[in-house]
């Protein structure tokens, strides 16, 4: 961040014989008000006192088998593409499907790979990563699905000072940890602090309308739709 430093000008004023003793009188008063005055530490603009922290965590999903395949009500059906939707919107990295090894050819694994690939849509056979694991044959064993995921950590700020003992003019130990502990319970995609979401595509023949209406001499923006307007008279 850029900082704009203030330019002082010196301006020497000579002055008569005369008041020469009465100046160096008030040099001498205004030296000792001076002097008593304590000197307090700034506080940079640019500080960060709770910066917004942003941790990774692992979505997981387990899907159990029955001996005629994966049978899914109709509610955990909804379950499994709530769970979907969510890896399409905040996902980061591929979506795992592992499968125990005693049952990897099963019918219900390979039901459970078939629906999660149908609702992933036709991005799933570059985003799903298969895999399996050991597990005991005599106990039953979930298909697992997960996800990395970005989440934003909220500060705990229940931490507070004499907010009475303001003499230093300093800001007390819990100023702006509410503030950052807001912020982070709204964000909704942690990826926008580590980097800017990619723009668009730009409208091409919207682009050219525009040019060509600024070119002719033209009011270049667009119609605006009919919208109410309250005005302060209540009118």
């Amino acid at each position: 961040m850029a900082r704009r430093l203030s330019k002082r000008s010196s301006i020497h004023t000579i002055k008569p014989a005369s008041l020469l003793g009465k100046s160096l009188v008030g040099l001498t008063l205004i030296t000792g008000l001076v002097g008593c005055a304590t000197q307090q530490p700034l506080v940079s603009p640019d500080e960060v006192r709770y910066p917004v922290e942003v941790a990774e965590s692992i979505e997981r999903l387990e899907l159990y088998t029955r001996p005629n395949g994966l049978e899914l009500s109709s509610r955990d059906t909804d379950a499994v593409a709530l769970f979907v939707n969510n890896y399409k919107r905040f996902g980061n990295g591929p979506l795992h499907i592992n499968v125990p090894q005693h049952s990897s050819t099963g019918l219900g694994a390979q039901q459970a790979q078939s629906l999660i690939a149908g609702m992933v849509g036709f991005q799933a056979a570059n985003v799903i990563a298969k895999g399996q694991y050991a597990a005991n044959p005599q106990a039953p064993a979930p298909i697992v699905v997960s996800y990395r995921h970005l989440k934003t950590l909220p500060r705990e700020c229940g931490f507070f000072n004499n907010l009475t003992a303001t003499g230093s003019n300093r800001p007390g130990p819990a100023f702006g940890c509410t503030q950052s502990a807001n912020l982070a319970a709204m964000i909704q995609d942690p990826r926008q602090l580590i980097a800017p979401l990619p723009l668009d595509r730009a409208d091409i023949q919207r682009r050219i309308e525009v040019y060509d209406r600024y070119i002719q001499g033209e009011d270049p923006s667009s119609v605006q739709p009919p919208r109410q307007v309250i005005s302060a008279d209540g009118s």
